[in-house]
Order: structure tokens, then sequence, then C-alpha cells
């Protein structure tokens, strides 16, 4: 069945013309494009492409071969430090001369004020990662959709923004990672899930870092670093 779909995507970009045929994605390159190739010990997380090891193996002896590769890092707190007091020195330095210098301030995002701060965020989502391969902007309209599909999981200590003279210049997001919640559900909601969910998603102890970029002319500045921190 696998074959036969692949089959009919083959047959219809070739009969328009077209001699490449690039995938498995959604419908946008940053919308969990790919499969997984390693990892599939670690559990998947939120917005992840995470799929069965036998999927390389099939596409590869489909003939399709690797376009590009695409890394997801984890980290521990152990790793960090409860104070961060394991980062490296020079992270820390570039931060405080960031905040010194350029006069960097960060803050939370106002989701009470939500159509602005979606606003100020899908501006400088398109702008600040034009440079990425392949990147395709996102519309407003687009962009809107995604953050309200993810507003119930958003935490206003988790989407940051930074600020010199009062213009927002950068950003960053995280999430909670829900699936740490839905993996105790096997998939099913009733009788009990909407309990179940409730009763985890309190208690959610991981994070998953999606985005971060700041404005070309502020670069160089430490303020990533800041976002970071």
């Amino acid at each position: 069945m696998a074959e036969r779909l692949l089959d009919t995507a083959r047959n219809w970009v070739k009969a328009r013309g077209m001699t490449i045929l690039r995938g498995p994605t959604n419908f946008g390159s940053s919308d969990t494009p790919g499969v997984l190739i390693e990892g599939a010990d670690c559990p998947p997380v939120v917005l992840e492409a995470h799929t069965p090891p036998y999927y390389k193996t099939f596409l590869e002896r489909y003939g399709m071969v690797k376009y590009q590769d695409g890394y997801a890092w984890r980290a521990f707190r152990s790793q960090i430090g409860a104070e961060m007091e394991n980062l490296p020195a020079e992270l820390l330095r570039v931060a405080e001369a960031a905040r010194r210098q350029a006069g960097v301030t960060i803050r939370k995002a106002r989701l009470e004020n939500w159509d602005e701060e979606v606003a100020i965020a899908h501006h400088l989502f398109n702008i600040t990662l034009q440079h990425l391969p392949d990147y395709v902007p996102m519309s407003e309209a687009e962009f809107r959709r995604f953050a309200h599909q993810m507003r119930p999981l958003l935490d206003p200590d988790l989407i940051l923004f930074a600020e010199v003279d009062g213009k927002p210049v950068g950003f960053c997001g995280a999430i909670p990672d829900i699936n740490r919640a839905l993996i105790h559900l096997n998939g099913r909601l009733f009788p009990f899930g909407w309990l179940k969910l409730w009763w985890y998603m309190r208690r959610i102890d991981v994070v998953s870092f999606k985005l971060m970029g700041v404005l070309e002319e502020y670069r160089r500045r430490g303020i990533n670093a800041v976002l970071y921190l």
C-alpha cells in the first residue's frame, strides 16, 4: 500500500513536468518534516517528526536518498545546573555584556494582548528565519491559525521577546511537552482520559525549545545569549 502511494505521487509530479520528489513532510518545510533515523529510544516530543525505524529502510529501498539532516538535542537539568552554574562562563559573560551595552530587555509574552503579540511574533518569525534553507514565509492567516492551535499549550514564561528601546528585535519560544501527559492516555479520552490529562498536564517536567530569531541588524550583540538564559 505504501509503495502504491509513492508510485501515485511520483506519477502525478512526473505528469506535470517535475523531476524531483521530496518528502515526507506536511504542508511546509518547518512542519514535522522527514523521518526519524536515530533516537527512536527517546519518547516522541511535541511537534517533532517521530516515525518507526523501518520508514528509513522502506524509503531507501524504494529509491529515495537523504536530502538533508535535521537535529534535535536533549539536555537534562542536571547538565545545566539548578542555577545554570554548569553553563559555559563565556555564555554568561556575553549575556551580561548584551544587557549592559546593547540595552536589551527581555519580557514575557502578554497573552492577554493576544492579537498584538501574535502580530509581533509573525513579523519576527518571517524576517529572522528567512536565511534558512528552503524557508517559505508564513502568511498572517496561516501563522494565526497555528498560534491559535498552540494557545492552550502556551506558557507566557516560555515565550519571550527581546526589546531594545522598546522595539521588538528578537524572540524565542518553548512549549511544555504535552506528549508527557498524552502518553498515559493510550489514545483514549473517555471515560477517564480527561481526568488523566488534567492530572498529568500539571506534572509536565519537559519543555521543547522550538524557535529563536533576532533581527539581522541586532545580531552579534549577544541578544541570543540573553534569550537562551
